[in-house]
C-alpha cells in the first residue's frame, strides 16, 4: 500500500478551506503556445464568484 501524505491531508480537510484561490495561477495553451495566463482573483474578483455564476445560470438550462 502506497502512503501519501497529501492524499491523507486532503481527506481530512475540505479543499476550499486549504487552497488560497486567489493566489494560485492558471495558463492556458493553445497547440502548447502560452496565450494566457492569470491568478484566481483575475476571475471575476474571486473564483467562487464566476462559480456561483455557472450554476445560476446552469440552472436555465442548455443555452
Amino acid at each position: 500500500m502506497i502512503f501519501s501524505i497529501r492524499e491523507w491531508y486532503f481527506k481530512r480537510k475540505n479543499v476550499v478551506e486549504i487552497l488560497d484561490f486567489l493566489k494560485l495561477e492558471g495558463v492556458m495553451r493553445i497547440d502548447d503556445v502560452e496565450v494566457g495566463r492569470g491568478s484566481g482573483a483575475d476571475i471575476l474578483g474571486h473564483p467562487m464568484e464566476a462559480l456561483a455564476w455557472l450554476a445560476n445560470h446552469a440552472s436555465f438550462g442548455t443555452p
